[in-house]
C-alpha cells in the first residue's frame, strides 16, 4: 500500500507547477476559417519570429511555445478559447483575435481575468488605454489615428463627393465612421452621398455597385477584403463604375490583393501595401527570408505576425517574472527593432504608431503591381497641426 501511495505521489510531482513548465506557453488565435486570406500569412510572420527567438535562446534559457486556436469569428468561442488556453494550457499571454468584434471579446475577458492581451490591429480609439483596460495592447494604432492616412490622401484631391462601402461588422463600420470625422475635419465642404455594409463574405457586388453607381460619387472610400473584394472590382469594371471615379482601398497594394485580382488589379488606387524590394535593409532581410521560407511574398499582415511575436517575447525577457503586471508592466514603453523599424508600445495609450508604405496601384498589360510613394510614419502624421493625438492620449 505504501509503494502505491509513494508511486502515486511521484507520479503527481513529476508534473510541473503552474509557471515552472519546461516551456513559455503563449495563447494565440485568429479566425484561420473565417478569414483565411490574413489569418496564415499572420501566423507565417509570427512562427518566424518565435524560431528566431528560440533559436537565440528563447527566454532565459527557456523555449517558447505558441498554442494557436481557430476563433472562427465568432465571440463566443474565442472567449472559451481564451479560457482553455488560459486554465488548462497555463499560457502567460493570448494573441492575436483579429477582427474586431472577437478582438473586443477577448479583451473583455482579458480585463476580467487579468490576463495580457496583445492584438495586432487597433480598434475604436475611445475602448483602449491604460485606464480603460490595462490589459489590452494593440500592435498598431487605433482606428482614428489609422483613418488619419486615408483622409490626408483624400483632402489632397478635388473630390466632393464621396461614397463607402464597408463590411457590416465592428471594423467596418469604426473605419469608415473614422474617415468621415477626419476628412470632414480636413476638408469641411466634401458630402458623403451613400454608405454601403454588405455582410462580410456574403456580398452581392453587382447589386452594391449598381446603388453606389445611382448616388454618383466623385470618390470611394472602399474597405472590402477577403472574396468580397475581387467579386467587387469585377463587377464595378464590368459595369464601368471605375471609369471617372477615384477609389482608396485599404490594403489593396498587397501581394494578397494582386494575386486574388490577377488582369482585374485596379489602376489609380491610393492604398497601404507591401513592396516587392523595400528600400531599407531590415524590411528586404526579411522579405528574403519570408520569400525563401514559405515560397510567397509577405502581406502585410505577415510583418504584422512578426512585430506581435517580436513584442511579446521581449516583454517576457524584460519582465522580472512570468507574472500578468510584470508582463504588463515590461510591454508599457517596450521598444522593438521591427523590419519596418523602430516601434514603440505607448505607455499611456497601450498602441503601437506603425510606419506604412503608401502609394498607387497600377495595372500595366494585365499584371498588377504597386507603386510606394511614401514610406510614411505615423507619429510624424499625428503630429501634424490638426492633430488628433490628444484625444486617444486623454
Amino acid at each position: 500500500m505504501k509503494k502505491i501511495v509513494f508511486l502515486l505521489l511521484g507520479f503527481l510531482f513529476s508534473f510541473p507547477a503552474h509557471g515552472e513548465e519546461s516551456t513559455i506557453k503563449i495563447g494565440e488565435m485568429m479566425s484561420y476559417t473565417g478569414a483565411p486570406e490574413f489569418s496564415y500569412p499572420f501566423r507565417n510572420g509570427w512562427q518566424m519570429a518565435l524560431d528566431d527567438y528560440n533559436a537565440q535562446g528563447g527566454v532565459n534559457g527557456r523555449k517558447v511555445e505558441v498554442i494557436s486556436r481557430d476563433d472562427q469569428a465568432d465571440t463566443a468561442k474565442a472567449v472559451l478559447i481564451a479560457q482553455d488556453l488560459v486554465m488548462r494550457d497555463h499560457v502567460v499571454m493570448l494573441i492575436g483575435a483579429g477582427l474586431d468584434h472577437v478582438g473586443l471579446a477577448v479583451s473583455d475577458y482579458a480585463k476580467q481575468n487579468k490576463i495580457p492581451f496583445l492584438k495586432q490591429w487597433g480598434g475604436a480609439c475611445d475602448l483602449i488605454g491604460r485606464d480603460k483596460n490595462p490589459y489590452w495592447f494593440v500592435t498598431m494604432e487605433c482606428i482614428d489615428v489609422y483613418a488619419r492616412i486615408f483622409a490626408e490622401e483624400a483632402a489632397h484631391k478635388p473630390f466632393k463627393r464621396w461614397a463607402i462601402i464597408a463590411p457590416n461588422y465592428q471594423y467596418g463600420h469604426t473605419i469608415s465612421a473614422a474617415f468621415k470625422k477626419e476628412l470632414l475635419k480636413l476638408k469641411p465642404d466634401v458630402e458623403f452621398v451613400e454608405e454601403r455594409y454588405p455582410n462580410l463574405g456574403k456580398i452581392n457586388a453587382q447589386e452594391e455597385i449598381l446603388v453606389l453607381k445611382k448616388a454618383k460619387p466623385e470618390a470611394v472610400f472602399n474597405q472590402l477584403f477577403t472574396s468580397d473584394l475581387p467579386q467587387y472590382v469585377r463587377a464595378a469594371k464590368k459595369l464601368g463604375f471605375f471609369d471617372n471615379v477615384f477609389v482608396i482601398g485599404d490594403l489593396v497594394g498587397t501581394p494578397l490583393a494582386i494575386r486574388e485580382l490577377g488582369a482585374d488589379y485596379p489602376e489609380g488606387w491610393f492604398s497601404v501595401g507591401v513592396p516587392t524590394h523595400p528600400d531599407s535593409q531590415a524590411a528586404q532581410s526579411f522579405r528574403d527570408r519570408y520569400v525563401a521560407r514559405y515560397h510567397a511574398e509577405p502581406d502585410g499582415v505577415s510583418y504584422d505576425g512578426y512585430k506581435i511575436m517580436q513584442f511579446s517575447i521581449e516583454a517576457l525577457r524584460k519582465a522580472k517574472n512570468l507574472e500578468s503586471e510584470s508582463i504588463v508592466e515590461a510591454l508599457r514603453g517596450l521598444q522593438i527593432e521591427s523590419p519596418i523599424g523602430l516601434l514603440t508600445m505607448r505607455p499611456e495609450e497601450q498602441q503601437v504608431y506603425n510606419n506604412y508604405w503608401v502609394g498607387y496601384t497600377h495595372n500595366k498589360d494585365g499584371k498588377g503591381s504597386f507603386d510606394v510613394t511614401q514610406f510614411l510614419n505615423v507619429s510624424d502624421l499625428a503630429a501634424t497641426p490638426e492633430s488628433f493625438s490628444a484625444t486617444v492620449e486623454k
